[in-house]
């Protein structure tokens, strides 16, 4: 009888014991990934380093590629520009500006997070409305309308009022840290809307006589 009971108790030990392994397992692999966590946790934390304002940035890449941009001007753009009709190469420097439109994906959250409003809003209507009228000017310069250069001196002095207002701007409302995937639009598009409309003002003042 004694050797029956040892043997049931025998049996239930092993019964109960997959169950103990499993506990034990479970509780060993739980505090393995709290380590692996911490690690990664402390990796990214490294791999950040120091914080630098995103101003910071800003401001170098746009004077690098304002510098690019100026490079391939003077030696590239500008001297295969001169070749044109006078009309003709204002509307090529006119040209870029109707592509203002970009400004106006800063009013969509998930491009642009966080955005202030004001910005936002007088940051689109501007390029909007400088698009629209680039596209009237160099419609007009090709079509040879008497209104076209007017409406170039409107695409010129708007946009450039937009742009030395909105940089300014976007530092003073925190608006360059809210830019998330619309960053390289003023970053990278931005050095060559003011080259751009420099050029437009030359072209401009000099006239149909000396352009």
């Amino acid at each position: 009888m004694n050797r029956r009971t040892r043997s049931s108790d025998n049996a239930a030990g092993a019964k109960e014991s997959p169950w103990a392994e499993v506990s034990f397992d479970r509780s060993a692999l739980l505090e393995q990934l709290e380590g692996v966590s911490a690690n990664s946790q402390a990796a990214r934390e490294e791999r950040v380093g120091p914080q630098v304002e995103p101003i910071a940035f800003f401001i170098l890449q746009f004077l690098w590629f304002l510098l690019a941009w100026s490079l391939i001007t003077c030696f590239v753009l500008w001297p295969w520009s001169a070749i044109l009709s006078p009309d003709a190469r204002l509307s090529a420097w006119l040209a870029p500006q109707m592509f203002r439109v970009l400004g106006v994906g800063l009013l969509v959250p998930n491009l642009s997070p966080g955005m202030p409003a004001e910005f936002a809003i007088t940051t689109a209507a501007a390029d909007s409305l400088t698009a629209v009228l680039a596209a009237s000017a160099f419609l007009g310069l090709q079509r040879g309308w008497g209104a076209a250069r007017g409406l170039a001196w409107a695409s010129t002095l708007v946009g450039s009022l937009d742009l030395i207002i909105a940089f300014p701007h976007a530092a003073a409302s925190g608006a360059i840290s809210h830019l998330a995937t619309q960053w390289y639009v003023p970053v990278f598009a931005g050095p060559p809307l003011v080259i751009c409309h420099v050029a437009s003002f030359i072209l401009l003042v000099r006239g149909r006589g000396r352009a």
